[in-house]
């Protein structure tokens, strides 16, 4: 005789199969892995042009994208950036923020294909000024 398997078992096991898969319901990533101190300068990128923002610009633009309201995905992000971000840090390492054409998204790769990223309108004007 076959014994049936309880459905709040295999209801519990739906939930918390859907649960890991979702990152546990915890989304702590954030668009820059360092600190502010730890930031050596900040280039902006437009097409061939390069430019290394002053310390007040630098400032602002690390809290505008760490209070970003940001989210995580897994498909190719492909768009010819209006801007790019390099943050470089005391120890060596960088993060390359990349934008949209209209330079309101922002996104850094995680891996090839995954990114995290959101949309802030308030750097655009920031970078605007850096000549």
């Amino acid at each position: 005789m076959k014994k049936k398997f309880p459905k709040i078992i295999l209801l519990f096991f739906v939930f918390l199969s859907i649960f890991i898969l979702t990152g546990c319901g915890n989304n702590e990533e954030k668009m820059l892995t360092r600190s502010f101190n730890q930031i050596n300068n900040v280039k902006v990128m437009v097409g061939d042009s390069e430019t290394t923002c002053n310390s007040n610009t630098v400032e602002q633009i690390f809290d505008i994208l760490q209070n970003t309201k940001v989210k995580l995905d897994n498909y190719d992000q492909s768009s010819e950036p209006k801007f790019i971000l390099i943050f470089e840090y005391k120890d060596g390492t960088s993060d390359i923020i990349r934008t949209t054409e209209n330079g309101k998204f922002f996104y850094r790769y995680l891996t090839d294909t995954s990114w995290i990223g959101g949309i802030n309108d308030k750097i655009l004007p920031l970078i605007n000024t850096q000549d």
